[in-house]
């Protein structure tokens, strides 16, 4: 940046006292200075002062045309640019130099940006003396004008003296013509010297120094920046996505959602589980933890709800795969063995079989078989195997199934062993296939006393929910089903309401 101090110059240096104190500038007279400052005739004469001057020594990286035009292939620029560099690095230095004015003050600012500091420098002094120079030429010009016209005059005064000279009737005129010659050559000769004495009615107060530092980028304020921005950005993002997540999110919600009086949640499981091992083992390996907790919560709320049996059948369901529907009516039927009870869990989730991937027993022929009629309920005792780490009885299948809901479900056999299972075991629960399937659903529904309603933190739906509800409402049969729910707030990504995409039908 270099500072110019605008201060008109005495207009006759030969009268004594001609350098004393300038006046001061009005504003007229300042405003017209920065006008000039930034005319095409002042940078032109800068670029000439800097010369040669490379286009890439300015600030050009945000002018992203050429980039562009570069990308699609076409790099040739368009315009009067094409064919005249200089009127390209005249656009150059006119972006990247600003003049200013201080305030109300008769200082003016030259800025200039470069990626060149020296050259930055150097820029901002060449345009102050650009300025400079054509006010010096433009005042000089206009005295070289003023002598031609007094020269003129001067020729046209001698001529009209030699004429004089040689009329004795024109010589009472001598002296006079004399006199006029003697004032036009004096006048001349002063117009001469002040030509050469003139001075700008501007000066370099500040001349530009070499910057220590960039001016930008200014990387603490553009990070500040940029933090805040990326800050308000994700509360905004936040509150959208709030507001159009259809996910279940709450254990109130949820509650309010399905008509309970409360909702239970299963907490957030951190610890990895594979093949033979289920979260579920909490609850005898680490009776204390927050999700036994859970677990034995949902045993009190199923033993004392107020159509409680003697003998119960609970189903457990959930609207979607991997939301916990396994683990939970593992967690629980452990539970219910824990207080004393003689429990039966019932892989009845056909479709994926997910029971023997928690336990660590042998696979052999399983639930599906008795359904299917491929073994005889006289058979079933056998297949009933023991849990490792409790005494739970357990009815696996052996893989998933391919068979219809009707060939499984439908044949009579499931109400026949329900009805067995009633007369031997306290509680029966039963791993629901998910609502993906819900003719298996319903033809399960309609022997349960209880359903304990799993859906996973932000992935299950209302609608989906909503919908699962009117589907167990249907299967009562003129019965009222309690329904308990159960949120497990393992994190999942968000449903919206939004869709893209519409389902449609295929065939495989």
């Amino acid at each position: 940046m270099a500072l110019v101090l605008i201060e008109p110059a005495p207009s006759d240096l030969l009268e004594p006292g001609g350098l004393g104190p300038a006046t001061a500038p009005n504003t007229a007279m300042v405003d017209g200075a920065v006008e000039l400052m930034r005319s095409e005739p002042v940078l032109t004469r800068a670029l000439a002062l800097v010369a040669p001057v490379d286009p890439n020594a300015f600030s050009s990286s945000l002018d992203f045309r050429s980039k562009v035009l570069a990308f699609f292939g076409n790099a040739r620029a368009e315009g009067p640019s094409a064919d005249r560099p200089e009127a390209q690095v005249l656009k150059l230095a006119r972006s990247a130099v600003t003049v200013n004015r201080r305030g109300l003050t008769p200082v003016i600012a030259i800025s200039a940006r470069s990626a060149s500091p020296s050259f930055a420098a150097r820029m901002a002094n060449a345009m102050a003396q650009a300025h400079m120079e054509l006010q010096w030429e433009a005042k000089a010009e206009t005295l070289d004008r003023a002598k031609g016209l007094v020269d003129v005059q001067l020729s046209t005064a001698e001529a009209r003296l030699i004429e004089a000279e040689a009329d004795p009737d024109l010589a009472p005129q001598l002296a006079t013509l004399r006199n006029q010659r003697d004032a036009l050559q004096h006048r001349a000769l002063e117009l001469t010297m002040q030509a050469a004495l003139q001075l700008p009615d501007a000066r370099l107060a500040a001349p530009a120094s070499i910057p220590v530092e960039s001016s930008f980028p200014d990387v603490r304020n553009t990070a500040l920046i940029a933090a805040l921005f990326a800050a308000v950005t994700a509360i905004g993002i936040g509150f959208t996505a709030d507001g159009w997540a259809s996910g279940v999110r709450s254990t109130t919600e949820f509650a309010t959602l399905v008509g309970a009086p409360l909702a239970i949640a299963m907490p957030r499981l951190r610890m990895r589980r594979s093949d033979g091992t289920s979260h579920a083992d909490q609850v005898v390996t680490a009776p204390l933890s927050p999700f036994s907790e859970a677990m034995r919560s949902l045993q009190m709320h199923l033993t004392r709800s107020p159509d409680a049996q003697p003998s119960r059948v609970i189903a457990v369901m959930s609207a979607g795969e991997g939301e916990g529907k396994t683990t939970t009516a593992l967690g629980v039927a452990r539970a219910f063995v824990a207080a004393g009870q003689n429990v039966l869990l019932i892989d009845a989730d056909v479709r994926s079989a997910a029971l023997r991937q928690h336990l660590d027993v042998p696979s052999s022929r399983g639930f599906e078989a008795v359904l299917s009629g491929a073994l005889g309920l006289a058979d079933v005792p056998s297949l009933v195997q023991r849990d490792p780490l409790s005494a739970l009885n357990v009815l696996i299948n052996s893989g998933p199934s391919t068979l219809p809901a009707e060939a499984i479900f439908g044949t009579g056999i499931l109400e026949k062993l329900l009805q067995s299972a009633r007369s031997s075991f306290d509680v029966t629960v039963i791993d629901m296939p998910s609502f993906r399937w819900p003719a298996d659903s319903s033809h399960i529904l309609r022997h349960a006393d209880a359903v304990v309603l799993v859906a996973g933190w932000g992935r299950a739906e209302r609608r989906a929910l909503e919908d699962m509800l009117v589907s167990i409402r249907a299967s009562q049969g003129g019965r009222h089903i309690p329904v308990h729910p159960v949120l497990s707030m393992q994190p999942h990504t968000l449903k919206w309401s939004l869709s893209l995409t519409q389902l449609s039908y295929a065939s495989r």
